[in-house]
């Protein structure tokens, strides 16, 4: 093996498992001053070393690494120190014993040399601690068991403690709070794992005053191994405190805004929703965080405002101000509901006058439409009844002249073609008197008795009574009624009516579908209850839609009388509801009933005095 390894230009060793030189080559021993190789064969290499325990750690390093690379000092074979920098490798075998450890000699430095280095040295470390000191920025060194090596003035000017009080003090230091110690202690526990890491805390001065830095540190390594860590700080607090004060203005002008009764949106430049107030998050059943960052138009308006919504905002967002207008436009809640909304719309500015977003305001109408509606059906009520009381009246009082001529002659001497004839005639204004009878009950509405009423068990009530009627039609009737239940303040005598007559109605337009299909239908829209009644038939022709709650209006042109609806929507807007109807997109129609809920859970009984209360209908909740 000797062999092998020797050579007139390599300097180099080879040192057996006892630690004995068992080969050197003549340029090794020449560089240590011996005549040839042949003087180090067998001498201990710890002989060449002048100190045990620099020797030692090169051993163990070498055991656990398997090499070893830096500088060494030696002596040489008259005694003088030589320092030298010299390379170690363990040889093993392949069953991994080791057999051997080469020594190579990279270099040799003189005294001269050497002193020279060290010089450098100590000026290099003299530079590094010179700028360490003056950087305007804390820096603090810290060696692997987080005891601290160095700090600079900066720091102890931050923190109010001398170098004298840190200077080997270990984690935790006296800047740690409570609050920062378990995060600065995760840290740090990634940093000595040699990784960079970057943080902002809170710590207190010596005189307890808090202050804020952002921290960055640096592990520096020497060959593979944490050496130590370089940590520099940069002073936060008044950045934080601007922070703070700007978040105090924010939440501050968020109060107000949630104050307002009305929706307020701010949106960017983009169309995404910066800032919402506590009214959107109410009337739209949103929390912020699932408003904020999204687009206003996608997310919170409704399907056929959006394309109206969307020009607005971006025309204003192009500068285009004097297009400014109030519009209204439909909102869509959590639940996936329609609110309509009357919007205002204001450009943002910044300190250039560039527009950098939009503020919408937007006022609920949703009532508002509600009572136009509910005014709406009084006042076509009102003038539908005055308008057949006098109708009624007019034409009683010819019916009752051609009655009482019918019936004198009836009475006296006529041919039997005469007299059939004269029988026709009394009949047919017989029958016309019933109808004006009629028309004068619908005019005179009854007085509405007022209690507290489970709706679906009046609906159910409805239901028992025209279920085996419809089934005999092959009409199928079916309930879908929400979970919760709605309780109504009316008469239960007329509501019952009211569901009746639609049903009836709903009936006779089904009278030519093969397998008529009625559903009942509830949900809760507050402060609503809401009922749907929807068949899957022909239909309503559209130019009729608006007058089939006319009396007498037919729009299938049948048999009946024509005041089933009108009486239905009479009832209806007695107890303060609506009523409409609507064509189905897939098909038939809904009639849509909204009756105002009560709460109340006390019974409200205004029935006439002395009847018991035990003739309460089964629909009456007291």
């Amino acid at each position: 093996m000797a062999s092998s390894v020797s050579s007139d230009i390599v300097e180099i060793a080879i040192i057996d498992i006892s630690g004995k030189i068992i080969h050197a080559s003549e340029p090794f021993a020449r560089l240590l001053g011996y005549h040839d190789a042949e003087e180090l064969l067998g001498r201990a290499a710890t002989d060449f070393s002048p100190s045990s325990k620099e020797t030692n750690r090169v051993i163990q390093e070498l055991l656990s690494r398997g090499t070893w690379l830096g500088e060494l000092t030696i002596k040489s074979k008259n005694g003088a120190p030589l320092f030298a920098e010299l390379s170690v490798r363990i040889v093993k075998n392949q069953q991994g014993n080791m057999l051997c450890a080469t020594v190579s000699l990279v270099s040799l430095l003189t005294s001269r040399e050497r002193q020279n280095s060290r010089q450098a040295l100590i000026e290099n470390t003299r530079f590094t601690a010179n700028l360490v000191n003056h950087s305007l920025h804390p820096i603090m060194v810290l060696n692997p068991d987080t005891s601290i090596r160095t700090v600079n003035r900066a720091l102890e000017t931050l923190t109010g403690y001398s170098s004298q009080e840190l200077i080997g003090a270990k984690s935790p230091y006296p800047w740690l709070t409570a609050e920062s110690l378990p995060r600065t202690q995760k840290d740090f526990t990634v940093l000595m794992n040699c990784n960079k890491v970057s943080f902002e805390e809170r710590y207190r001065k010596k005189n307890g005053e808090a202050f804020w830095v952002r921290v960055s540190s640096i592990p520096v390594r020497h060959q593979g191994e944490l050496e130590y860590c370089i940590t520099i700080w940069v002073d936060i607090t008044e950045t934080k405190n601007i922070e703070k004060a700007l978040r105090n203005e924010i939440d501050r002008a968020q109060s107000y805004l949630d104050i307002a009764g009305v929706i307020i949106a701010s949106l960017d430049d983009q169309g995404n929703i910066t800032m919402v107030n506590r009214a959107t998050n109410l009337k739209l059943g949103f929390e912020t965080k699932e408003l904020v960052g999204r687009k206003w138009v996608n997310t919170a308006v409704a399907p056929p405002s959006r394309t109206d919504i969307s020009n607005i905002i971006k025309s204003l967002l192009l500068g285009n101000t004097d297009q400014i207008s109030e519009s209204e436009g439909c909102l869509l809640t959590k639940d996936g509901r329609e609110r309509c909304f009357s919007f205002n719309y204001v450009p943002v500015k910044d300190s250039a006058e560039k527009i950098i977003g939009v503020l919408i305001s937007g006022e609920d109408i949703n009532d508002t439409k509600k009572n136009r509606e509910q005014l709406g059906h009084a006042q076509l009520l009102l003038s539908l009844q005055e308008m057949t009381a006098r109708i009624a009246h007019e034409v009683n009082n010819p019916l009752g002249s051609i009655l009482l001529y019918s019936e004198l002659l009836l009475a006296g001497e006529a041919s039997p073609q005469l007299k059939k004839d004269l029988k026709i005639i009394h009949d047919e204004a017989k029958r016309a008197v019933n109808m004006m009878t009629n028309l004068l009950n619908y005019g005179r509405r009854t007085k509405t008795q007022l209690r507290r009423i489970s709706l679906h068990r009046l609906l159910d009530e409805v239901i028992g009574i025209g279920k085996n009627q419809l089934q005999m039609k092959n009409i199928s009737l079916t309930r879908q009624f929400g979970g919760e239940a709605l309780f109504v303040q009316g008469d239960s005598r007329q509501l019952v009516q009211a569901f009746m007559n639609i049903i009836l109605y709903v009936e006779e337009t089904l009278k030519d579908t093969r397998h008529g299909e009625v559903t009942i239908i509830t949900k809760q829209e507050k402060p609503w209850a809401k009922v749907i009644i929807s068949d899957n038939g022909p239909g309503i022709p559209e130019e009729k839609i608006d007058r089939i709650f006319y009396p007498f209006f037919n729009p299938d042109a049948t048999e009946e009388t024509g005041l089933h609806l009108s009486v239905s929507y009479g009832i209806i807007t007695d107890h303060k509801g609506l009523l409409r109807v609507e064509n189905n997109a897939h098909g038939g129609s809904s009639f849509i009933i909204e009756l105002p809920l009560n709460k109340n859970k006390q019974a409200i009984d205004a029935s006439p005095k002395g009847k018991a209360k035990s003739r309460k209908r089964l629909s009456d909740d007291v």
